[in-house]
């Protein structure tokens, strides 16, 4: 069950990235002359953008899943140790963790800011869930790699 629970960032991220194509395709049409509108949907592109090139901070999740997959067979289990350490997948996620944070932070503050203007940013805000999972699955994993090793 910890495999398939490691996945749920993942599988939110794209549920979010399908929304905001969605949104970028069917942004409302502009007058010639409205210069702030342009912007607007010119900066809600580019965060479009950013947010699916986030997508490669949260490949350390695949590697943990695979490490909850594996490591519940325990015959396999001791051949991946071998291959990756469990202090490696920690590592790789924590980054991952910290850089998909500040794109989730940057997305709230931009949806925040913009918000207003036009309704399109709160998928932007609504990132942050993703972020939040991400980090608990993390910190989930940092506690249950700690249990292992002090058992060994």
């Amino acid at each position: 069950h910890k495999s398939w629970l490691c996945l749920t960032p993942i599988a939110m991220h794209l549920v979010f990235l399908f929304v905001t194509v969605v949104l970028s395709n069917n942004l409302p049409p502009l007058q010639a002359n409205d210069m702030m509108g342009f912007k607007m949907q010119a900066m809600f592109i580019i965060l479009c953008y950013i947010y699916s090139a986030s997508f490669i901070f949260l490949l350390p999740l695949i590697f943990i899943s695979i490490y909850y997959a594996i490591a519940g067979k325990k015959a396999s289990g001791k051949k991946f140790k071998r291959q990756i350490s469990p202090k490696a997948c920690m590592v790789y996620s924590i980054v991952g963790a910290t850089l998909y944070l500040g794109v989730a932070i940057g997305g709230l503050i931009f949806g925040a800011m913009y918000i207003f203007k036009m309704s399109y940013y709160m998928v932007f805000c609504m990132i942050i869930a993703v972020a939040i999972c991400y980090i608990g699955i993390v910190i989930f994993f940092a506690k249950d790699s700690r249990i292992k090793d002090n058992n060994k």
